[in-house]
């Protein structure tokens, strides 16, 4: 969840070649980062300049991508659903002061683990699902299947991979004690509104301590989550492995799914300007490893998102390379000329080196072009 509601104007990294990142290398360019950035509240400055990309206000799910298009994700949208339906119950349990059943939650992040690569059509719907009015039940599914992921990625075994999500899933329990008007102001937040934001993590502390010696990892885990690697973080400026493991990711994959989904605030920011702005400026915030490896699981443009060639043509990605991140491969959906085709055309970038990647496309401008 977002600390601050400021935004500008996103800067362009695109080449002759195509788009371009430094910072995807992962190495310092020696340049601190903008000061509005560095002061920012926003996940410690993190979110400081990205442009604002439309999402309908809606309580309901608005797809980050066409409904006309093949959804992977109906076979396991009722396991979603059980995960939204869980977190609510636990939140009102929480915030009444009564007991809740943390098996249940461990029982769903265990269903999900044993996936594995069949995890996907679950993964691809927390991308994009998007909710407005029930984003702080959303967010917590969402940021546990993400976790999972790059648990997965980083070598975890079975129980460290379930331990990590079922953190995740409860890591921000204690924002059923922060004030409504708080939750969803639409306006930027006071000084003092902050400050009681930022007490979430000691609430979620406080309740989760209250769960028994089994799982005093997840209130260990849920009170380091904005904490930083460089002392940048709160509610204590914990720095490196002063702060747990899980929490290291967890708070990573909180920035990015928070950047990807809409807020009460604003709208939400496209896949490849998440990563972008989460590899520019969180270096120093973030292990090296992590940081890795949410490039490797999320890709710069994830499965079923779009993007637009420098031919002119748009295609849906399909499929991802993590050694090669900006050549996925595509489903064009519309030719250069800007036709929409009648049939398939896969095509993979790694086997067309004169095409390449010049932008990304919000879902919603393909939406126009089809019914224009």
């Amino acid at each position: 969840m977002e600390d601050s509601m400021e935004s500008g104007n996103e800067v362009s990294r695109k080449g002759e070649k195509g788009v371009r990142f430094a910072g995807l290398a992962l190495e310092s360019n020696g340049k601190e980062p903008p000061a509005e950035l560095q002061s920012s509240s926003g996940w410690n400055g993190l979110s400081g300049h990205l442009e604002k990309e439309s999402a309908p206000d809606s309580g309901g799910p608005s797809a980050g991508y066409p409904g006309g298009f093949d959804r992977p994700t109906d076979g396991l949208k009722p396991l979603y659903e059980e995960m939204l339906a869980y977190i609510e119950k636990v939140y009102a349990s929480a915030g009444s002061g009564e007991d809740f059943s943390v098996k249940e939650g461990e029982s769903l992040v265990k269903r999900i683990a044993d996936f594995g690569a069949d995890q996907d059509s679950l993964f691809v719907l927390a991308l994009h699902e998007d909710y407005r009015k029930r984003y702080l039940i959303s967010h917590a599914a969402n940021v546990s299947i993400f976790s999972i992921r790059l648990a997965e990625n980083l070598g975890f075994d079975k129980k460290r991979t379930v331990e990590t999500g079922l953190a995740a899933l409860l890591h921000d329990i204690g924002t059923v004690r922060i004030p409504e008007e708080i939750i969803s102001k639409k306006a930027g937040l006071t000084q003092k509104e902050m400050g009681i934001l930022r007490q979430r993590p000691v609430f979620s502390h406080e309740i989760l301590s209250g769960l028994g010696d089994d799982w005093q990892y997840l209130a260990q885990t849920a009170i380091q989550v904005y904490e930083r690697i460089d002392g940048s973080g709160y509610p204590y400026g914990l720095a490196g492995k002063e702060i747990n493991e899980y929490a290291r990711i967890i708070g990573l994959v909180d920035v990015y799914e928070a950047l990807i989904h809409s807020r009460p605030q604003r709208e939400r920011f496209l896949h490849f300007s998440a990563i972008k702005e989460i590899i520019k400026t969180g270096k120093a915030k973030f292990e090296r490893r992590c940081l890795k490896a949410l490039v490797n699981v999320f890709s710069i443009f994830p499965l079923y998102s779009y993007i637009k060639l420098n031919s002119g043509a748009i295609g849906m990605v399909i499929g991802t390379h993590p050694d090669r991140p900006l050549r996925p491969r595509l489903k064009i959906i519309y030719d250069s000329r800007g036709q929409r085709l009648p049939a398939d055309r896969i095509v993979d970038l790694t086997e067309h080196p004169l095409l390449y990647i010049v932008d990304s496309v919000e879902v919603d401008s393909v939406d126009e072009k089809s019914v224009a």
